[in-house]
């Protein structure tokens, strides 16, 4: 409820509080203003006229709550302030005063100041109705190539078919930036009959348009496949690689033939996001995407062969298992890495044996994922090689060892875990303690009416919900190296029952990887810059 007229003496006080750089502060101020409402107005107006520009700020901010229609002459005003921040108030609080300002801002699109005419645009877009789109088509012709910027962005958000024809034609302006809010635009109304010309422009000399482009055709949807199709044989090369990166997106059946096609494409970049693409439109048929990408993974460019892995990541099936544990092999450290983890989430058994083999991995990373792999897959073959992986080097790989040793709660690990209990890192303690709970319960003997041979029972041990909990609560593989340079104990961790089994996994391997550079994120892979 608003005060009287008598208590506005401490209006001026008030509006003085909004000089505060303390948010909170000037929070409360602006509701202490609020309370006198209505009765505030007049005071408020002058404000809009003061020396300080966060007073002048708060002064518009809280007019435009109030919602007075007189009061719109001068907060339109404030779209021309010397100061920026003065002017976005004003556009804000303009836009909250809905339909009732747009007779207003529709006359200040003429206004001699460009700056008016821009933020009167701009404020027009944000309240987006209908009855604004001729001013704002109109304006579209302005001198100014800032004002005709806003004006094309108001008229995508309030998506009008009726201004396409005009948004068109700017696409073929020398301005990039003007096409680039025009393509913009275009894909917020979803006009079809820009697809041709959006097409045209994936292959401009600005990566920004083309971008944008991309984004457009895919906000337009199914009605653009057939024009990316088509500039999948366009002879300019960013025409082909962004129609790919959009077909991909799109994710449309339609594309599968022609994007088999772009898998052998001259030129690398077009390949890159063909098979990035694959791996979202193959779905529709995975045994054929598979095969297609299979030539890929041979690629001498290193984020080729990454990014074909991720798609068959996504693919999945037999075919994308054994080609995933073949590049275990691969001699870069990032690429065994994703096919590690590749594995990691498809969790098929026929990965078990190269999972293994990637325990003795030169890469600590790619150690680490194997071990929570095998402990996800849960077969006892992989019991004694994660035996003798607890006394890795590195505490990270460790603890995801007996993690894995734990989930398969077999009791030839019991000794293993209980040296892992008195490891220097606690992070290893504590997966040994968690994991020495769960091999004590798997070797439990099960009810007389449910009699199974003592293997059976453990290699069937269930996953309780701590699987999930520990899985959440492990810190990331890829963070900082671990302060853990304690000597190996190796005078105990083999039970003697299987001492020659463990003993022949042992046995030195021909393992030519060769030693690489520290890994970083395998998916920051940016194939319009990749150096191929």
């Amino acid at each position: 409820m608003a005060k009287n007229n008598a208590d506005l003496s401490k209006l001026p006080e008030l509006l003085e509080q909004l000089r505060s750089r303390d948010e909170t502060e000037l929070d409360r101020a602006h509701q202490a203003i609020m309370v006198y409402g209505q009765a505030a107005v007049e005071t408020l107006i002058v404000a809009l006229k003061d020396g300080n520009y966060q007073i002048r700020m708060g002064a518009a901010r809280a007019l435009g709550e109030i919602g007075d229609e007189d009061t719109l002459g001068p907060l339109v005003d404030t779209l021309a302030d010397p100061s920026v921040n003065v002017q976005r108030t004003g556009v804000e609080a303009l836009a909250a005063m809905g339909v009732k300002a747009i007779p207003t801002l529709v006359e200040k699109l003429v206004d001699k100041d460009a700056k008016m005419r821009r933020r009167a645009a701009e404020t027009l877009g944000l309240i987006a109705d209908l009855s604004a789109v001729d001013a704002l088509i109109a304006a579209l012709g302005d001198d100014d190539a800032e004002v005709r910027k806003q004006a094309a962005r108001a008229l995508g958000k309030i998506k009008d078919p009726s201004s396409s024809a005009r948004l068109i034609d700017m696409l073929d302006d020398d301005n990039v930036e003007l096409c680039r809010f025009a393509a913009e635009a275009l894909g917020e109304i979803g006009s079809e009959e820009a697809i041709p010309k959006l097409v045209i422009s994936l292959t401009s000399s600005s990566g920004d348009l083309r971008d944008t482009a991309v984004r457009a055709l895919v906000k337009i949807g199914p009605p653009a496949v057939d024009g990316l199709i088509t500039q999948l044989r366009h002879d300019n090369p960013h025409g082909r690689l962004h129609a790919a990166d959009a077909l991909g997106r799109l994710g449309d059946p339609r594309a599968f033939d022609a994007l088999t096609i772009a898998l052998e494409d001259d030129d690398p970049r077009v390949r890159h996001y063909a098979a990035e693409a694959m791996g979202k439109v193959g779905e529709h048929d995975v045994q054929r995407a598979v095969k297609s990408l299979l030539p890929l993974l041979k690629e001498k460019h290193r984020d080729i062969r990454s990014v074909a892995i991720n798609a068959l990541r996504a693919l999945g099936g037999p075919v994308a298992v054994a080609a995933l544990s073949a590049m275990l092999d691969d001699p870069n450290a990032m690429v065994r890495l994703q096919a590690a983890q590749a594995l990691l989430e498809l969790e098929d058994p026929a990965a078990i044996e190269p999972l293994v083999h990637g325990l003795r991995d030169v890469e600590w990373s790619v150690r680490a994922f194997c071990a929570e792999a095998l402990g996800k897959l849960g077969d006892p073959s992989a019991v004694i090689p994660l035996i003798l992986a607890a006394a890795d080097e590195k505490a990270t790989v460790k603890a995801k060892v007996i993690e894995a040793l734990g989930k398969l709660g077999d009791p030839r690990s019991r000794h293993a875990l209980e040296i892992a209990e008195k490891d220097p890192d606690s992070e290893v303690r504590e997966a040994a303690r968690v994991a020495s709970g769960r091999v004590q319960t798997a070797e439990e003997p099960a009810p007389p009416a449910k009699t199974r041979s003592r293997r059976r029972t453990k290699a069937a041990a269930p996953e309780d919900e701590l699987d999930e909990t520990e899985t959440e609560t492990s810190p990331p593989l890829l963070d900082e190296d671990d302060d853990d340079d304690e000597d190996d104990d190796d005078d105990g961790l083999l039970p003697g029952e299987d001492d020659e089994e463990m003993a022949e996994w042992s046995a030195n391997d021909d393992d030519d990887d060769e030693d690489d550079d520290d890994v970083v994120d395998p998916d920051a892979v940016d194939p319009a810059d990749a150096d191929y």
